[in-house]
């Protein structure tokens, strides 16, 4: 999904207005991430903090997103300190899709390659033959 195929934010949240409760802040977060602010593709090439040979998500994309998790839990917006675990937790849960869908690339890739390698085992069993 590149951006020309991100959905506006406020789709996103009528789509999962049910994860719109403290206790779902990640999973909301990997959503809007996922489908409205960076899509697979960035996904997949970045973690939320930056890791090894990966890079961080853009800052500004992380920004975007922190504003728009501020607006839909006003809440804690009157008390910083509260807010920032919030933030962490959805951090840690983009970190951790976005792990997961890069291990999906990978053994997708993976999958393929050995797919091809028993293509090519039977064709020369069948030229032996």
């Amino acid at each position: 999904m590149d951006n020309n195929q991100l959905e506006s934010v406020e789709s996103i949240l009528m789509k999962n207005n049910n994860l719109i409760k403290i206790c779902k802040i990640g999973r909301l977060a990997y959503k809007l991430a996922q489908h409205a602010i960076f899509g697979d593709h960035v996904l997949k090439q970045c973690t939320s903090l930056g890791r090894g040979d990966l890079p961080a998500l853009p800052h500004e994309g992380m920004m975007k997103l922190k504003g728009i998790l501020q607006e839909q839990f006003p809440l804690f917006c009157r008390n910083p300190a509260e807010f920032e675990v919030l933030w962490e937790s959805a951090v840690l849960a983009i970190q951790h899709y976005a792990k997961d869908l890069e291990l999906n690339l990978k053994y997708t890739h993976t999958h393929i390659f050995l797919l091809s390698l028993i293509e090519f085992h039977l064709q020369i069993i069948r030229l032996q033959e």
